[in-house]
């Protein structure tokens, strides 16, 4: 049996593993989306919250680096926000998000925010290259 820590209070609303499936993110109605990583000492999953929504957060979606996730919530806002982690992701900048996105490395930040739609973002998804975003709302 494997313990996983949420310390989310509020319904989970929607959850996905990264790509290299050494983390996954649950988005919730306590307005935050919990990462969590494998802790082979432990044997759990605890989870470090992003803080920066200010509504239920619908959808997540993580982008193929593995560091960024992109988040939809009832706010009507999509947000990319850091999920990098140094224990386990690389700060080489593959993609070229650095020039771009400048605290790309800072856990929780948001990196961009968009606020074009005219109801809830029920949907988020990257594109495989990771340098197109789709959303529902």
């Amino acid at each position: 049996q494997v313990l996983v820590l949420l310390r989310v209070n509020g319904a989970a609303t929607m959850c996905r593993w990264s790509p290299e499936g050494n983390k996954f993110a649950v988005a919730s109605s306590a307005k935050i989306v919990a990462i969590c990583h494998y802790e082979e000492k432990h044997k759990w999953w605890p989870s470090k919250p992003t803080k920066k929504h200010k509504s239920t957060v619908l959808s997540v979606a993580w982008c193929p680096n593995n560091k960024f996730i992109v988040t939809g919530s009832t706010d009507y806002r999509c947000r990319i926000i850091s999920a990098f982690d140094p224990e386990r992701d690389s700060e080489d900048d593959e993609h070229g998000f650095g020039a771009v996105f400048k605290n790309q490395h800072v856990f929780g930040e948001i990196l961009a925010e968009f606020s074009v739609s005219k109801a809830w973002v029920h949907d988020v998804a990257w594109s495989p290259s990771a340098f197109r975003l789709a959303f529902t709302g």
